[in-house]
């Protein structure tokens, strides 16, 4: 899966440490891997399960945005449960984890999501910054996940990673949902300013993403066990970012 609302450290993504615990991998979990291949795959999970867990930092202030800058209640309510949402990804991702390799881990402390920054005291500074993120993270980064995790659940030939790649699809797709309701309503608050800066933040992007795939994920040869290639996340970016940018110009 990609990464959706993440929260970021001097502009780089910034995740938990792990540590020796089973607090977020206590669901049972049973399925069958390949030995040769656990030590790897274990670990892209946990990775998965470490991404999950930053949202939830995201969505918490993602929550604190939005009343600050007084929006609707629908919004607050969707950023909650949202949240949640991204909990229970992170356990199902770490439960994964450990059934795979057998290893007791969970996401440690995470000073960084609660020193996050706030929003500019200008208004419709504040309302470009915020259509902004939620273009990028939440349209965008969590429309490719969405994509890739239906796609991949389609592949897996383990039923705990597929019922697993189901759920997160459709959270992540109703969360790019959301995502663009911020941003919709972030412009009708803000006018011309706030579409300014979403196609600055368009043409700012680059037309290619790859993430950092382990090698031997990267041919999709673990699409059977719920881990994309380079492939398939190339085209789900690049049909999300297009998508993107037909809707943007819509704004004018």
């Amino acid at each position: 899966i990609g990464r959706g609302r993440q929260v970021r450290h001097l502009g780089r993504p910034a995740l938990p440490p792990l540590q020796p615990d089973g607090e977020w991998a206590s669901q049972p979990v049973e399925l069958h891997v390949d030995p040769a291949s656990r030590e790897g795959l274990a670990a892209r999970w946990r990775e998965n399960g470490r991404t999950e867990h930053a949202s939830v930092a995201a969505f918490a202030r993602l929550t604190l945005d939005l009343l600050g800058l007084g929006a609707p209640p629908a919004l607050v309510a969707a950023a909650q449960r949202d949240a949640l949402d991204e909990v229970r990804h992170a356990e199902v991702c770490f439960a994964l984890a450990r059934a795979i390799d057998g290893r007791t881990v969970s996401p440690g402390a995470f000073p960084e999501a609660a020193h996050l920054p706030s929003l500019s005291r200008v208004r419709v500074v504040a309302l470009a910054s915020l259509a902004v993120d939620s273009l990028i993270d939440g349209a965008i980064n969590e429309g490719v996940s969405a994509r890739l995790a239906a796609t991949v659940a389609l592949r897996c030939e383990e039923g705990a990673f597929r019922d697993a790649l189901k759920t997160i699809a459709a959270d992540e797709g109703r969360h790019a949902a959301h995502g663009w309701d911020v941003v919709e309503w972030c412009v009708a608050e803000g006018g011309a300013p706030v579409v300014h800066a979403l196609n600055g933040a368009l043409s700012g992007l680059p037309k290619r993403a790859r993430e950092g795939l382990a090698t031997a994920a990267d041919e999709g040869s673990w699409e059977r066990w719920g881990i994309h290639g380079h492939a398939l996340e190339a085209e789900s970016y690049a049909r999300t970012l297009d998508d993107a940018r037909r809707r943007v110009q819509r704004f004018g």
